[in-house]
């Protein structure tokens, strides 16, 4: 799935769907004569199927309906932490200006450090799924700068007020970056997602109707259920693919501080 995942999110969805729809066809060849002598016998077996695969879709429909939204809602909120953490960082960055020497440059240097290892290291690392552990020492390096520092007038102490509020503001989004790492999916709704895609191509394969109408519907149905499936977890993992997370909050805040630098 990991491969999939890092094809262009097109590509990953059509092999993804793809590969529904051929395990769908071969159930038709080889499952499907087995299971068709448990109703063959029925009278009005069509209808009774239908009623169910009517149920069972409306039921699956729904559950895939709440899941899509959740999905959509975490990641979309999995973004807003990283560009506000970049924003914090960046506002540090400006703050830092304002303090003098040395500590202005060891602050200054901590966060152009912090940003670089968040593009460089860490970002490659939640793209595969992995825990940056690195970043930890980072920000413990910038708190100790931060926490280190004694105001001695009160401009200062509104200054570093200021400061200490936008390094909390920026560790909380970065916690909260990290926890997009983990699936909101919990197992058993996975579960539920897989008995439901098998339970309704199941249904749709006992229907007795002409051979390419029933290849024609059962693909038809397998790739639809193939590609949502895959957005689910494409969208589940918000660092990996095309449509992931970038890195570009962060690159940005990066352009900013050269700019900075450079005014």
């Amino acid at each position: 799935m990991s491969y999939l995942l890092s094809l262009p999110a097109g590509t990953g969805a059509f092999l993804f769907a793809g590969a529904i729809v051929l395990a769908t066809w071969l159930a038709y060849f080889f499952i499907r004569p087995f299971l068709r002598v448990f109703v063959r016998s029925q009278t009005h077996a069509n209808e009774l199927i239908g009623q169910a695969l009517s149920v069972f879709a409306v039921l699956f429909g729904l559950l895939l309906g709440m899941l899509s939204i959740s999905t959509y809602q975490s990641a979309a909120e999995v973004e807003r932490h990283v560009l506000d953490e970049g924003a914090n960082v960046l506002a540090l960055y400006h703050n830092a200006s304002a303090y003098e020497e040395p500590f202005q440059s060891e602050l200054k240097s901590a966060l152009r450090e912090y940003v670089t290892y968040v593009i460089d290291d860490a970002w490659p690392l939640q793209q595969q799924g992995k825990l940056p552990r690195e970043g930890a020492e980072r920000i413990k390096k910038i708190f100790d700068i931060v926490f280190g520092y004694s105001p001695e007038t009160k401009v200062q102490e509104n200054l570093q007020a200021d400061t200490v509020g936008l390094f909390a503001k920026m560790r909380d989004a970065r916690f909260h970056r990290l926890g997009g790492l983990v699936g909101r999916i919990p197992d058993l709704m996975w579960a539920l997602v897989w008995i439901g895609a098998v339970s309704v191509l199941t249904l749709i394969l006992l229907l007795d109707m002409k051979f390419a109408l029933h290849i024609l519907l059962s693909g038809f149905v397998a790739f639809f259920l193939g590609v949502v499936i895959y957005l689910l977890i494409a969208l589940d993992n918000p660092f990996r693919g095309e449509v992931g997370v970038s890195a570009d909050a962060f690159r940005e805040v990066l352009s900013g501080i050269k700019r900075i630098e450079g005014s």
